[in-house]
């Protein structure tokens, strides 16, 4: 989209363009594109609005809304509000400007996932940060050492997964005396966009060197 041909397409094949989940691009990215486009195709008239409408604001971060967005005069102080309360608001209220995703059928994204872990009481928590959005539909599990075998009691553990680290999805979850993904490494689930994954147990810690493949498979 920085090609300067990109100005050239007809406003159909903007549109269409726009209306598409799967992208690799980040939204910032493709509203300064657009912008670009509808300045140099001011002939469109009243199509603009269409246009712009089609930006999925709330997937655009904060600090380059106002830096880069608001300048534009695209949207306006009260839209921009709007655009604000959404990225802050329920999920219901996000599916008005759901995120775009890359799909790469096949494609193990997690392959360079950074690793964050975090502990309480009760559990470990191992967040695994793609970087960018992809759609899934399968995470195997690669466990190692764990750092406590055993438990005289049922422990519970979980993997969920998050488009934007807030709102998260629980695809499987066990409970037993010793790791219940030791034996079920391999969960597959309806296809979503994730950006990161979330593991918790209270079998493993950042000592226990484990990693994952994030998939999506295609029939």
């Amino acid at each position: 989209m920085e090609h300067e041909s990109f100005c050239n397409l007809s406003y159909e094949m903007v549109s269409s363009v726009l209306d598409r989940d799967s992208l690799n691009i980040e939204e910032i990215e493709l509203f300064q594109a657009i912008h670009k486009w509808c300045t140099s195709n001011s002939e469109i008239g009243e199509k603009k609005k269409v246009i712009y409408d089609k930006i999925r604001y709330a997937a655009i971060p904060r600090k380059n809304l106002i830096s880069t967005v608001r300048p534009t005069g695209v949207v306006n102080s009260d839209q921009l509000l709007d655009i604000i309360f959404t990225q802050d608001g329920t999920p219901k209220e996000q599916e008005v400007h759901p995120y775009r995703a890359i799909s790469v059928p096949g494609k193990d994204v997690a392959a360079n996932a950074k690793v964050e872990w975090t502990t309480n009481e009760e559990r470990n928590q191992a967040c695994f940060k793609l970087g960018k959005r992809y759609f899934i539909n399968y995470i195997h599990l690669n466990l190692n050492n764990p750092t406590n075998s055993y438990y005289s009691y049922s422990k519970t553990e979980s993997l969920s997964v998050s488009s934007d680290g807030k709102t998260w999805s629980t695809v499987s979850t066990g409970t037993n005396n010793y790791s219940y993904f030791t034996s079920h490494p391999s969960v597959s689930f309806l296809e979503q966009q994730v950006r990161y994954i979330r593991f918790e147990s209270p079998f493993y810690d950042s000592s226990s060197n484990i990693s994952l493949s994030a998939i999506l498979k295609q029939e």
